[in-house]
């Protein structure tokens, strides 16, 4: 609902892409974003059964916000600290994305998820997202600097894999999760 406008809806088109190219992980312990300065919100929502439909109660966007940031910013890599919004966007960006290049239930799909319940939020007290937008724009520059990694990383294993599947020769091989060229065409980076 919140990422419906043409303007958000790219974000959700590279998160696909993003999960596809992690290989679709599952939620092992090695996948899981951070608990270090995340709002209790996030966790409250994931033990109570995850209503992916919807938010957790929260009592001003504001303070969410607020706690919402200092967990994003844990997340980000060290070039990118800076004392403002938004955060750095010179500097080594192929590096340091360890802690933010997490997939599956417990990896970026809880950062676009509870983005989505602060925009709705301050939407819902403000009639307007702007505090939340200027976030919005740096998790999709993140997001896109991510996908250029993986991408380049899935380009560098076709390649020395010469292109042949190795379920290719073993009829009784599970074959490989393939990248899906199609998803990259449903938006264009800014």
């Amino acid at each position: 609902m919140v990422f419906g406008s043409p303007k958000h809806k790219p974000i959700i088109a590279m998160w696909l892409e993003y999960e596809c190219l992690l290989g679709y992980p599952d939620d092992a312990r090695k996948n899981r974003l951070t608990n270090q300065s995340r709002p209790q919100q996030i966790g409250d929502w994931m033990q109570r059964h995850r209503l992916w439909d919807k938010a957790p109660p929260m009592d001003k966007s504001s303070e969410f916000g607020a706690l919402w940031k200092g967990w994003w910013t844990v997340l980000q890599p060290e070039w990118r600290l800076i004392d403002s919004w938004p955060l750095a966007r010179e500097g080594p960006v192929k590096e340091g994305w360890e802690n933010l290049m997490k997939g599956g239930g417990n990896g970026f799909v809880l950062v676009i998820l509870s983005l989505s319940w602060w925009m709705m939020k301050e939407k819902d007290e403000t009639r307007a997202t702007a505090q939340s937008l200027v976030v919005f724009e740096d998790v999709e520059w993140a997001l896109q600097q991510m996908l250029l990694i993986l991408r380049e990383r899935h380009e560098k294993n076709e390649h020395s894999q010469g292109g042949e599947d190795e379920s290719d020769s073993d009829p009784n091989t599970r074959p490989k999760k393939r990248y899906v060229q199609s998803l990259s065409r449903n938006y264009a980076p800014t």
